[in-house]
């Protein structure tokens, strides 16, 4: 049987508009109204049920499962339909299985909506498979128009060919045939013609009226001949047009001091201020395509640019630009590009370009050479600022630049002096490296590969370092202050990263650092001063295959801290794996300030061996003692806990002038050669000279005392002794390892008291535990007392 979703389908193919609009068949409609009449005159032959509510429907229950019923004049709308029963006669309840199945619903517009919102009510709901006739009340003065029927959802009025009506197509007492299509009311007839057509006859008018102004204004127009090479340019009276040349117009717009003439446009200052210059921009000798002195356009980029007030500098994709200095033999211009006292932001996008450093990028008595240098007009210290300076997504490749002389100021890739706010992303700076040879690790040209000083704030994030002969990163001055260096890597600098003259507040973060000769660190001079930078943070780093010290925390950087890093493998030749001709015990960690923690750390050897050389010897952390002049400082208060020491000859090393300084919870070794050695005071924090006595206050009458002593010699107390102080004093041996030369007394002992060639230990009723050392040496002693 034909249903009334294809007999009235909007399309001649159905969801295809481009098929064109569908003209239903009367046969087409005759077949849908004949399946219509036998669906009623079957209901009717079964004895079918009519109501005249559905109140009415729900009260009679006496009929079997599956009888149908019709609910027809309910006042409720939505009720009026074809009911199944469900369940047995005189149990169960009606359930609406379909609409009724008119093929006509006659709907009235009596005015309740307006002429743009039609409101229109129906006797039985509307629904797809029936034509709905319905009158229009006044017409339609907008389009889109709407139609609701019985307060359900509003229904777009499309006409046949699917388009909204037009303003006045829908005319008051016309009648309008359709059918619900989803969200639209699709009209059967379509709307008035002679509205159409009126509106048509208007825009014709109105096309023609627009000719004519069109033709009377061009008549009034008197332009010059058309000619090759010239532009129109309006004269100076502005009453006509001339034809003029590149150069008249050059003239006109006075583009001196700012682009070249030989351009090959006039000015596009919009685009450049909003996504940036590039050097090619006024680039006239083509400098950049001839492998020359990219320096050049360069440097008039920046100088236009800024001039200008454009702090955006782009750079092509895949292009080498070589940089050499203004004159090598000028100490003002023994770099690529300088701009000096800059008050704007400069924002580099090397957008995977590489900067190239030559040979004649020079070091001098007056400044450093590199292949850029930029200080800002701001310089006190202290003095918060905005001013930006952004590198990012590019190579600086300093592989040519000569290498610098010690003691002389330096040759790097870029230097930031002053209050910037510098931001470094994704920027490889590379020096190239030699083969590796004795003690030298194998560096590459230049100096340093990138040096800010006194600068506002710093970020260092996923950038490369390679090859440095000196730093990969130098921070210097007391201004600096708030730096982060974040998921970078360091490969085969001599140092990585260095934090000088008082610069302080340094992270590292997620850094790999190897194969250099010191990793991070915070030095006693730097060839100009004997000062030192401040306070590093350290965490989650990976520090492997460093020739000397992986990471060197020296004074004045009180309250550093290195958690969550591994560092492996140190204080061998990256050339041979030989030994260095560094003659000193070398940790993992140095450490020669106040407050530092060093928490889960693992370190020690993995592919390097341990040096045999006495004194060479590998050791995970040492604390040691700063005695410059000017610094007199060393570890004091430091601790270390969950670190993790493998393959060492010692776990920690506590040298001379050394306080306090505490091994935590959970720290532990495997393979390790000696125990803990401490010449300060620290582990071992009794230090007896011979013939000298002291006393400790047991914390009551009765309490075992534990014993650790740094020597092993005879008369070296190690273990437990019972000591009693009430009654009857005495001490007696509980697990002493050894009693040779320790003789056990009762009553004080002062300095020289007891017999010579011994250790004595003494209780006494005062409550107190003394000793005293006539051994002959030096003793340095722990004493442990139970909680009380």
């Amino acid at each position: 049987m034909a249903v009334a979703a294809t007999v009235f389908r909007d399309y001649e193919t159905d969801g295809v508009p481009s098929s064109g609009s569908h003209k239903p068949k009367k046969s087409a409609i005759r077949e849908l109204l004949l399946g219509y009449e036998n669906i009623i005159n079957a209901f009717l032959s079964n004895g079918g049920l009519i109501y005249a509510s559905k109140a009415s429907l729900d009260a009679d229950l006496a009929h079997a499962a599956n009888s149908m019923a019709w609910v027809i004049g309910d006042a409720t709308v939505a009720n009026n339909g074809v009911y199944r029963k469900i369940g047995g006669s005189g149990t169960g309840s009606w359930t609406r299985a379909a609409d009724l199945p008119f093929s006509f619903i006659i709907a009235s517009d009596v005015g309740a909506g307006t002429a743009n919102a039609i409101q229109a009510t129906t006797g039985i709901p509307v629904s797809s498979s029936a034509l709905i006739w319905m009158n229009i009340f006044e017409a339609n003065t907008a389009s889109p128009v709407t139609v609701s029927f019985n307060g359900g959802s509003a229904l777009t009025i499309k006409t046949n060919a699917g388009n909204d009506v037009q303003v006045g197509a829908l005319t008051a007492g016309m009648v309008g045939l359709g059918i619900v299509s989803g969200s639209t009311f699709r009209l059967v007839s379509d709307q008035a013609s002679a509205v159409l057509v009126a509106q048509a006859e208007a825009a014709k008018d109105a096309a023609e009226a627009a000719q004519a102004a069109a033709e009377a204004a061009a008549a009034g127009v008197n332009l010059p001949p058309v000619a090759a090479n010239r532009m129109l340019v309006d004269n100076a009276a502005g009453t006509a047009r001339e034809s003029k040349t590149f150069a008249d117009v050059r003239s006109v717009l006075d583009l001196s001091g700012k682009y070249s003439g030989a351009m090959p446009y006039i000015s596009q200052m919009d685009r450049f201020k909003a996504i940036g210059i590039t050097p090619e921009d006024v680039d006239t000798t083509n400098e950049i395509g001839n492998d020359a002195d990219a320096g050049i356009p360069i440097r008039e980029m920046l100088a236009q640019g800024i001039g200008d007030g454009i702090n955006k500098f782009r750079f092509e994709s895949g292009q080498i630009y070589r940089v050499d200095s203004w004159d090598p033999s000028d100490t003002t211009h023994a770099l690529g590009i300088l701009r000096l006292a800059e008050t704007s932001d400069i924002f580099f996008d090397l957008n995977g370009a590489t900067i190239k450093g030559l040979a004649g990028i020079q070091e001098s008595t007056a400044n450093a050479g590199a292949i850029a240098r930029f200080e800002s007009a701001y310089t006190t210290n202290g003095q918060d600022t905005t001013q930006r300076f952004v590198l990012a997504n590019g190579k600086v490749d300093l592989t040519e630049c000569p290498a610098s002389s010690p003691g002389v100021t330096t040759i790097g890739g870029f230097a930031l002096i002053g209050r910037w706010n510098v931001e470094l992303d994704s920027v490889f700076f590379d020096h190239g490296r030699t083969a590796a040879s004795g003690d030298n690790i194998g560096v590459g040209g230049g100096d340093q590969s990138f040096f800010a000083s006194n600068w506002n704030s710093l970020v260092v994030s996923r950038c490369t370092f390679r090859g440095a002969p000196d730093l990969g990163i130098y921070l210097s001055n007391s201004g600096g202050r708030r730096a982060l260096i974040a998921l970078s890597k360091f490969i085969g600098n001599q140092n990585a990263i260095g934090l000088k003259r008082f610069s302080s507040l340094l992270r590292v973060y997620g850094c790999e650092i190897r194969e250099g000769d010191i990793g991070i660190y915070n030095p006693v001079a730097d060839g100009l001063t004997d000062n030192m930078g401040g306070r590093i943070l350290i965490d989650h780093c990976l520090i492997e295959k460093m020739q000397t010290r992986p990471i060197d925390i020296n004074a004045l950087a009180d309250g550093s801290s290195i958690r969550n890093t591994d560092i492996w493998d140190w204080a061998r030749r990256l050339s041979d794996g030989a030994e260095t001709s560094l003659s000193e015990s070398i940790g993992g960690i140095r450490i020669r300030s106040r407050r530092v923690a060093t928490q889960n750390v693992r370190m020690g050897m993995r592919d390097w061996a341990l040096n045999t050389t006495s004194g060479k010897e590998q050791v995970g952390i040492v604390y040691s003692y700063n005695g410059a002049a000017g610094v007199a400082a060393g570890a004091e208060d430091c601790i270390h806990t969950d670190c993790h020491f493998e393959n060492l000859y010692r776990r920690v090393r506590y040298e001379a002038n050394t306080l306090r300084n505490a091994e935590g919870k959970g720290n532990k070794g495997y393979n390790i050669s000696q125990s803990d050695l401490d010449s300060g005071q620290n582990i071992f924090p009794i230090v007896l000279a011979d013939d000298i006595a002291t006393s400790v206050l047991m914390p009551s009458n009765r309490v075992a005392v534990h014993f650790e002593c740094q020597t092993t010699t005879n008369g070296s107390p190690r273990g437990e002794v019972l000591v009693n102080t009430t009654g009857s004093p005495a001490v007696t041996d509980i697990s002493l390892a050894s009693t040779t030369n320790i003789l056990f007394s009762t009553g004080s002992l002062a300095n020289g008291g007891g017999t010579d060639g011994n250790l004595i230990l003494s209780a006494h009723t005062d409550g107190k535990l003394y000793i005293s050392n006539r051994t002959g040496g030096t003793l340095s002693i722990r004493v442990s007392l139970p909680r009380e």
